[in-house]
């Protein structure tokens, strides 16, 4: 299951981005304390090979399909890309190494592409249609206790914007900007969890802040 909601594109935006961040980070934190205790349990189960395996898949890989698990511990993942709104796709390339002990760092990096079409946009004077392409990189870093993890991520996104209704001139547009992100993931043998927010300085991107919250179980 999963579902994914798009920031509303207010001036005042900024402060409830902020808040969101808070209140995420302080109920993942308070999940984190029962994490040593879900480790110490499986150290008696038979099963728990398993979960070392677990352990060892970075902080920021979640729902991803493996393309590809190299023996020095590096994992490369990627996915599709689709937004409730109809308006974007693309997909997402993350590489991603960690420590295979349960508690420790995990350094990666991401791709991403999004096209995303008729994205409604304002100006001073009126309103317009277009299609935006945008491809960016982000530098990742996340920290794990047993089953738990967090990370946050920042990088650049170039983007070209071409409109498709609206006056003459609206001309092609492009530019390159800041992106961030911040999210936390549970995994287990029997489930997945992840949440997820990400941020475009750029209005010309707003489309793209969005919240994503995924749930898995594998059967």
């Amino acid at each position: 299951m999963m579902t994914a909601c798009r920031l509303p594109s207010l001036p005042a935006r900024r402060p409830t981005s902020h808040t969101l961040l808070a209140g995420l980070l302080a109920a993942l934190t308070l999940a984190a304390f029962s994490a040593p205790v879900l480790a110490s349990e499986d150290a008696a189960d038979p099963l728990a090979d398993n979960d070392a395996a677990h352990s060892a898949t970075p902080a920021f890989s979640g729902m991803g399909q493996e393309i590809v698990r190299l023996d020095s511990g590096v994992l490369v993942q990627g996915d599709k890309v689709h937004t409730p709104d109809g308006y974007t796709s693309g997909f997402r390339l993350t590489a991603g190494m960690a420590p295979q002990q349960e508690t420790g760092w995990d350094l990666g990096a991401e791709l991403r592409y999004r096209q995303s079409d008729d994205v409604p946009m304002s100006s001073s004077d009126s309103q317009h249609v277009q299609d935006v392409t945008s491809l960016g990189g982000s530098l990742v870093a996340g920290f794990r206790v047993g089953h738990f993890g967090v990370y946050g991520k920042t990088g650049m996104a170039q983007w070209v914007s071409d409109p498709v209704t609206g006056r003459n001139t609206f001309d092609s547009t492009s530019g390159s900007t800041r992106v961030q992100g911040l999210g936390a993931r549970w995994m287990t043998r029997s489930w997945i969890g992840q949440v997820e927010f990400e941020e475009v300085n750029d209005p010309e991107l707003e489309h793209l802040n969005m919240i994503t919250a995924s749930f898995h179980l594998p059967f």
